[in-house]
């Protein structure tokens, strides 16, 4: 059995992500709109949109779980 090890990014570093994937995932989206529905690049493009959708997914859902002030018992 392979153990995997932990990873994660620095804050500052997944904001950066974070803002260029938004970036790009604009993009994608801009790029459906010219596509004919139904043609090989649309059913790609789209396939590319659902994937950049879970990434973001992912980055907010760790963003939540590393929020210092969201920690039980944390004081100011």
């Amino acid at each position: 059995m392979v153990q995997r090890t932990k990873r994660g990014l620095a804050p500052g570093k997944a904001r950066e992500t974070q803002a260029k994937l938004k970036a790009f995932h604009d993009d994608v989206r801009k790029r459906c709109v010219e596509i004919p529905i139904g043609s090989t690049l649309y059913v790609a493009l789209d396939a590319l949109n659902s994937s950049l959708n879970l990434n973001a997914d992912q980055l907010n859902a760790g963003f939540a779980s590393n929020d210092v002030s969201a920690s039980v018992g944390w004081k100011r």
